[in-house]
């Protein structure tokens, strides 16, 4: 659990600091597509793990 409470709560800082910082570069327009890829990856990851698929 805790390993799951530092993903959450260590790597949101960096990763709205790192979307605050690619805004102004790659636009809005870009960016969401490009966050919704990341986090579909991150499901489909997530889903091709038993232990996940059975909670």
């Amino acid at each position: 659990m805790s390993l799951l409470m530092l993903g959450w709560f260590g790597l949101f800082p960096v990763g709205v600091a790192l979307g605050g910082a690619l805004v102004p570069v790659l636009g809005p327009v870009l960016l969401f597509p490009i966050g919704a890829a990341i986090s579909a990856s991150a499901i489909v990851g997530a889903l091709t793990q038993r232990e996940v698929r059975q909670l």
